[in-house]
Order: structure tokens, then C-alpha cells, then sequence
């Protein structure tokens, strides 16, 4: 026989009981109330744990960013006080100027930032 043959005489063989079907048979077919909410539960635990682990990451990755202005800053002469403290949170946020600076000769670092810091609106000078 070949399988055209096999599949035509599979489908002729099985039959359907639609009208007869049982409340038990359907109780089957259809997942539990309480098997979906265990399935929400466990989706919803996997999506917290995936959250969890992506905050760490980012704290993490922000700590190192933090911890290398600082230590870059710290080369530095004359940057203390509020003057340091405004330059860090700046340096932060600006990560591309804070990249130009990392990179220059440290005689000129103190110019760069303070070019870097005069182009920018609303500068006051400490």
C-alpha cells in the first residue's frame, strides 16, 4: 500500500463523537482554574527572578561607571569640595565627554572639563 493510501484510510477510520462527549471528557480538554493560576504563579516568579537579575547588573555596571570617574577625578588637582561632587554627577551622565577627558594628558584634564562644563547652559561656576 502506499502512503496516500495509509493516510486516505486513517482519516475514513477515525470517527468523532461531538454530540456525546461527557462533562468529564471536557474537564479534561480545558486546563484547571487553579492549574493556570499555577502556571501565572510560576511565569510570574521567572519574570521577578529575570528583573532581579537585570537590576543587580545595571547597579553593578553603574558602581563600576561611578567607582572610575571618581578614581579619574581623583588624579585631578583642585577638584574637591562641591565642585568634585557636581564634576562626578556630570562625568556620569555625560559618559562620551567623560571618555574624551580619561583619554587626555592629565595637564590637561582640569581645561577640558571646564571648557566641557562653561558650554553648558545654565553654568555657574562654583
Amino acid at each position: 500500500m502506499s502512503k496516500e493510501t495509509n493516510e486516505e484510510e486513517a482519516i475514513h477510520s477515525a470517527s468523532f463523537d461531538l454530540e456525546g462527549s461527557s462533562s468529564a471528557t471536557r474537564k479534561n480538554i480545558r486546563p484547571s482554574k487553579s492549574g493556570e493560576k499555577e502556571g501565572m504563579i510560576s511565569s510570574m516568579k521567572e519574570v521577578v527572578e529575570s528583573l532581579k537579575e537585570f537590576v543587580e547588573m545595571e547597579i553593578k555596571e553603574v558602581q563600576e561607571v561611578v567607582h572610575e570617574v571618581v578614581s579619574e577625578l581623583d588624579n585631578i588637582p583642585n577638584f574637591n569640595g562641591a565642585l568634585r561632587h557636581r564634576e562626578i554627577d556630570w562625568l556620569i551622565e555625560n559618559l562620551i565627554k567623560f571618555a574624551i577627558i580619561k583619554a587626555l594628558p592629565l595637564d590637561e584634564k582640569e581645561d577640558c572639563i571646564f571648557v566641557f562644563y562653561a558650554l553648558m547652559p545654565n553654568y555657574r561656576y562654583i
